[in-house]
């Protein structure tokens, strides 16, 4: 039997944010000191992204949160293989508003941000054997990898460049927002 075209593309919508989450994430932590606290924030949200497919998918409702562990805790109902998972990603909850306004006294670490990365890696990779293939994002593989994707290995040579192959691994539409609407062109060679 066919799976619900609408709920196809309402799982795919979720999980193609989380994966532009990671991707923004994998982008930040490359800078020169990393920018831990966005990449944090970023971690936060594609698990929780993640989350809300999973949710959508088993068409359970959920109110507007970014709190992992009350979104845990419902995925975990339906899947209690996902328990230990969960259970590590929840710490990420406070990441959704912990570093985002001034004020606050101290920063993430690279190494946390980095964990915080690698943790929402895995929570978006849990996916992979509960959505069938035409739920993913168009061009997103079935597994992002583990292993951070670095600007060398990208053959990228302009942000624009960049952010196109981060796109296409994303299941984004694989260009930056201003050459998707004709605001500039991709090929301006502004290096990044």
């Amino acid at each position: 039997m066919p799976n619900d075209p609408v709920l196809i593309a309402e799982v795919r919508a979720w999980l193609s944010k989380a994966g532009r989450d990671l991707a923004t994430a994998e982008y930040e932590l490359r800078a020169d000191p990393p920018f831990a606290d966005d990449i944090v924030f970023h971690a936060q949200q594609a698990a929780e992204k993640s989350l809300k497919a999973f949710l959508s998918w088993h068409r359970i409702p959920f109110r507007k949160t970014h709190n992992l562990i009350e979104l845990g805790e419902t995925c975990c109902q339906i899947d209690q293989s996902l328990e230990t998972l969960l259970r590590r990603a929840a710490p990420l909850t406070e990441y959704a508003w912990k570093f985002r306004y001034p004020g606050h006294p101290e920063e993430p670490s690279a190494d946390e941000a980095a964990g915080a990365l690698a943790t929402a890696r895995e929570v978006f990779n849990a996916r992979r054997t509960r959505f069938p293939p035409d739920a993913w994002p168009i061009g997103c593989p079935a597994r992002i990898s583990t292993t951070p994707y670095t600007f060398a290995s990208s053959g990228a040579s302009t942000l624009c460049d960049l952010l196109s192959a981060v796109g296409r691994v994303a299941g984004g539409v694989g260009a930056c927002r201003r050459c998707q609407v004709g605001q500039h062109p991709a090929s301006s060679g502004t290096a990044v």
